[in-house]
């Protein structure tokens, strides 16, 4: 039975694979706890259309997470804390 995953599915796939699995893995454990659906005509169309929407997705948050890294790239951050003669801490820095 040709199945799509909707979830990322150890030693199986990713999420939007299209997978050949038996019958009765698919429709006792996959399809009941919504990890996966038959794949039909009309849903292996509209795959290829959700993979373009998660990887433009996934640019977008790489770039704002880029920007957020170059802003505070170099900074430096005094944390106070109280130490010994010897220079050994007394409390943990979280």
């Amino acid at each position: 039975m040709q199945i799509i995953l909707l979830k990322d599915i150890e030693n199986l796939g990713k999420k939007y694979d299209v997978r050949e699995v038996k019958n009765g893995y698919a429709r006792n454990f996959l399809i009941p706890n919504k990890l996966a659906k038959m794949a039909t005509k009309k849903d292996l169309l509209k795959i290829e259309e959700l993979r373009e929407r998660e990887r433009i997705k996934v640019e977008q948050e790489l770039e704002k997470t880029q920007k957020v890294a170059s802003a505070i790239d170099g900074q430096e951050i005094i944390i106070p804390v109280k130490v010994g003669d010897e220079g050994q801490l007394f409390e943990s820095v979280t």
